[in-house]
């Protein structure tokens, strides 16, 4: 009955391992395909634009709301909020 129980805990092992490499690949390649999909974004936006005023303004209006994003949505300003100061 012991080896009944070892096989399966290999078995469930060998299972934890391949779910964990399957995430792996998936999130990984979904990253690439993400970097491809930009540098595809870049290349037009750079062959429609070209270099000027007008590009850059394109660029500027996409990092205020990610930069906005980044302070407030994903919790830099409640760290910041919920400090106190010690006096000493």
């Amino acid at each position: 009955m012991q080896q009944r129980g070892a096989r399966f805990a290999v078995y469930e092992s060998y299972n934890l391992r391949m779910n964990l490499l399957k995430a792996l690949a998936t999130v990984s390649s979904m990253t690439f395909v993400s970097r491809i999909l930009g540098f595809v974004r870049d290349v037009l936006i750079a062959r429609l634009f070209g270099a000027g005023l007008v590009t850059d303004a394109f660029f500027v209006a996409f990092r205020i709301p990610n930069l906005l994003r980044r302070l407030f949505a994903e919790g830099a300003g409640r760290v910041a909020a919920t400090r106190k100061p010690s006096c000493s």
